[in-house]
């Protein structure tokens, strides 16, 4: 059992210099109008400016268990614990936006984009005991291993950013979050009520025009990751010499054929906000393979 913590400092980050000044006395289409003429720094349009000065933190309980071989029989269990916040978490060369508000940066605080607040992964390798009697038993049963890997993890966090630049110029505008309470709706409803509506989308609405809206960076977590890989391995020899071998593999890939959905649409003007259309990993693969060492 172990605590692992890491704080980054003085990363890299971008704002626009010249971000323009709303303007109250002007409607919203008006300051969508006059974008240029409400910048501080007449004469030039969006100066991004680069800077280092923002920090990340991760924090993690992590525990093991390990089963050395005996018997014929190994296993390895981690389970981790933890939380990772940034302000940004890609740089400006993967086309990431700005930080949300070039006037206040610590709106831009929230769980990182890669945080897996919880994570549990269990490995296994048994060598099956074959029959000791019987010629024929003896070939069919013996030589043969038995693996697999479990996955089970918690989704990924992701935020629900607001339509029609309620900022008029400054991009990394959220939602308004309406009521008490978390809008991810109860996770023991049917699949296909999942699909039709992971979160409660009557909780949403537009920001008012020059407001952030009142959710959070990455405050919803999408649906879960679970996963079981299993292979069957034998292993027999070839009249080659001292380096003749040969192996026998049967692997299944998700072998259960779970459904692991990836984050729902978050397009609030979108008819299928709120819906999941996609999926993480593959459905089930099983596969054959024959390997000749020599």
């Amino acid at each position: 059992m172990a605590y692992v913590g890491t704080k980054a400092s003085h990363l890299k980050g971008e704002y626009d210099q010249n971000a323009p000044i709303y303007n109250p006395s002007l409607t919203l289409a008006e300051n969508r109008d006059t974008i240029d003429e409400r910048r501080p720094i007449q004469g030039f349009s969006r100066i991004v400016r680069f800077f280092h000065g923002l920090n990340s933190s991760y924090n993690s309980l992590q525990v093991s268990l390990d089963k050395r071989y005996s018997h014929g029989f190994t296993i390895l269990t981690s389970y981790t614990w933890a939380k990772a916040l940034d302000y940004q978490s890609r740089n400006q060369a993967a086309q990431d936006a700005p930080l949300s508000n070039p006037y206040n940066f610590f709106l831009g605080h929230g769980p990182t984009t890669a945080d897996r607040r919880h994570r549990f992964v269990s490995s296994y390798v048994w060598d099956i005991p074959g029959l000791n009697h019987g010629a024929v038993g003896k070939a069919i049963t013996r030589d043969w291993k038995f693996s697999g890997i479990l996955t089970l993890q918690s989704g990924r966090f992701f935020s629900i950013n607001a339509t029609g630049d309620p900022l008029a110029g400054i991009s990394g505008a959220r939602v308004d979050l309406i009521g008490e309470g978390n809008p991810v709706l109860p996770s023991d409803r049917s699949k296909g009520e999942k699909v039709a509506e992971y979160f409660d989308i009557t909780r949403f609405r537009n920001p008012a025009p020059n407001t952030l809206g009142t959710l959070g960076r990455n405050s919803m977590e999408g649906p879960g990751y679970a996963n079981v890989d299993v292979s069957m391995v034998r292993g027999f020899r070839l009249p080659l010499g001292e380096a003749g071998a040969g192996q026998f593999r049967f692997e299944a890939f998700n072998v259960f054929n779970r459904t692991n959905f990836s984050l729902p649409n978050t397009g609030i003007t979108n008819s299928n906000f709120g819906k999941l259309l996609s999926t993480d990993g593959d459905p089930r693969i099983l596969q054959l393979a024959l390997k000749i060492i020599f």
